[in-house]
């Protein structure tokens, strides 16, 4: 007795066959395979078209009240406390791509976000207004390939403008080396500071593939920096011998400047130590807050061009910016290394959520 699966495909080696209606039973009909066409030029053409154009920054994702969609009132320049500028640079990744798309992606799901918070019983935004700004300079351009230093150069010069206005300023990236302008202007204008550095990379290579403007050496650039008092880093749980040895040159107080403090993810898995240590660090100093969003576990954002696994959780993140945002004095963030994909747009979603509860945490002191 044939089994159900031969009943069903055919004796293997010949065409299946298959009852049409209006034919007897005992009269079969072979299956023709579907016909094979030829490629549609000018289909392939129009798509590579619409992919050039959608390349193109939008216009609408960059109005005052993109970020959050808030109404006018809530978004004019002069009423707002922070300013969001748009970092579309993607020059040195080196696994994953797609981080040029980042800010507008975070941007667009940042409409889907509610305002309210519970524990503050308060719609936050609506208090302390936000202003979306353009991609400054040549990144307003295009997305095309832009050398990192002629990019830097334009986001240091407008942090700079909105930070000597008094604004917090929040940057959304882009790959991580956009940060790099960001901490420039903070030097610049502001004078010393701490970084607090949230990541899966420590980010400190001396030169990545012969760049040394990559995204792998973003953090030993602004360590460089003479107003960078102190780099404080957590989540990591990839780096190298090099990295490592570096951070242990930097780990005593009376070292060489800047002091560099490293919380592996296994240590702040392990138990809440830590929280201590931080919160005694960053007591007192003005912070610059960068998050690159591949800190987080690939379960809560796995859309970044170099996921790795056992990251920080949710609730990990927002400890770690309730500590700071509660001892420190946090004048400007951003959030980087987004690299949207297909199917995981709540991936964007977690993103534009965790940009807004940094930015309720760190404007309580404003």
């Amino acid at each position: 007795m044939a089994s159900e699966k031969n009943r069903r495909s055919g004796r293997r080696g010949q065409p299946l066959r298959r009852r049409v209606a209006g034919v007897t039973p005992l009269q079969t009909v072979a299956v023709k395979p579907p016909a094979v066409r030829a490629p549609d030029l000018k289909a392939k053409t129009a798509q590579d078209k619409a992919q050039a154009e959608d390349n193109r920054p939008h216009s609408d994702l960059y109005r005052p009240g993109a970020f959050l969609d808030l109404p006018p009132e809530a978004a004019a320049y002069d009423r707002a406390r922070v300013v969001v500028l748009p970092m579309p640079l993607e020059e040195s990744v080196s696994y994953g791509g797609g981080t040029a798309r980042g800010p507008e992606a975070i941007i667009a799901a940042s409409q889907q976000v509610e305002l309210y918070d519970s524990r503050r019983d308060a719609e936050p935004a609506l208090t302390w207004g936000v202003h979306t700004l353009p991609p400054p300079g040549v990144l307003a351009e295009s997305r095309k390939k832009i050398a990192a230093a002629e990019a830097l150069a334009a986001i240091e010069a407008e942090a700079g403008k909105h930070l000597q206005a008094g604004k917090f300023v929040l940057g959304l990236g882009g790959e991580h080396t956009a940060s790099l302008g960001l901490a420039r202007a903070v030097a610049a204008v502001l004078g010393d500071f701490t970084l607090v550095h949230i990541d899966a990379h420590a980010d400190l290579r001396q030169e990545y593939q012969g760049d040394p403007l990559s995204h792998a050496c973003v953090v030993r650039r602004i360590a460089e920096l003479p107003q960078c008092r102190r780099v404080l880093q957590l989540g990591i749980r990839s780096t190298s011998r090099d990295q490592a040895d570096y951070c242990r040159e930097h780990e005593e107080r009376d070292g060489p400047r800047p002091f560099i403090r490293t919380w592996y993810a296994w240590e702040l898995h392990r138990d809440k130590r830590w929280r201590k240590e931080l919160r005694r660090l960053v007591k007192g100093e003005r912070v610059f807050f960068s998050f690159d969003v591949d800190g987080l576990d690939p379960a809560v954002i796995p859309a970044t061009g170099t996921p790795e696994p056992d990251g920080l959780t949710w609730r990990q993140l927002l400890r770690i910016a309730d500590i700071v945002a509660g001892n420190a004095r946090v004048v400007a963030a951003d959030c980087v290394e987004l690299a949207p994909a297909s199917g995981l747009h709540y991936a964007e979603f977690a993103a534009a959520r965790a940009a807004y509860e940094l930015l309720i945490r760190f404007l309580e002191k404003w």
